[in-house]
């Protein structure tokens, strides 16, 4: 098995943020986190638990036609341009999801 080069990883840049969503129908709205230098992240890594529905937006957007991610399901997004992740629970219960900056150079560039 090869290995990765490590200019091409994903490098968590910054602190993560972990939130509770709500209940189906109300949307969380989680500003984008910065990156170790200020910044505000292009590259967002998510995870979810269990489900959720979610997608990059600003205040007063809805989730709820937002991609899913299925329980501790890991993705990342580009968020370039936006100020907000929207998220709300897929399932109607109370759920978890961290949102941690990321930056790439090869994506980005």
């Amino acid at each position: 098995m090869g290995s990765i080069p490590y200019d091409g990883a994903l490098q968590f840049n910054g602190d993560a943020i972990e939130v509770a969503t709500v209940n189906l129908g109300v949307t969380s709205e989680i500003a984008i986190p910065t990156t170790s230098s200020g910044e505000r992240a292009q590259l967002v890594y998510i995870q979810a638990q269990p489900q959720i529905l979610y997608k990059p937006g600003f205040t007063g957007g809805t989730a709820l036609d937002g991609m899913r991610a299925r329980g501790h399901d890991a993705v990342v997004i580009n968020v370039s341009g936006y100020t907000h992740l929207l998220a709300t629970s897929a399932t109607g219960n109370s759920r978890r999801i961290s949102v941690a900056p990321l930056e790439n150079s090869r994506i980005l560039k």
